[in-house]
């Protein structure tokens, strides 16, 4: 199923205050209108640096973190 299939599947559910807030880009132009460089990273066309977030990952899937959420770790 596409996002568009999906989208379409959804819409009829919201309110139209929420349809009115999801706007979808399609380049980064369109996504800058809305959204002001500063807040983004710079691989989203903003001026933030970019940023690594592999360390966090495999803390937050750390056994420990997985048990607290109910998730159990992978057996390999």
């Amino acid at each position: 199923m596409t996002f568009k299939a999906a989208w379409m599947l959804i819409k009829p559910f919201l309110s139209d205050k929420l349809k009115k807030r999801i706007i979808f880009h399609n380049s980064i132009d369109t996504l800058l209108k809305y959204i002001p460089k500063s807040v983004l990273p710079v691989q989203y066309g903003g001026e933030l640096k970019s940023y690594d977030v592999s360390d966090w990952l495999k803390r937050a899937m750390a056994p420990e973190k997985l048990a607290l959420l109910g998730g159990r770790p992978r057996q390999t």
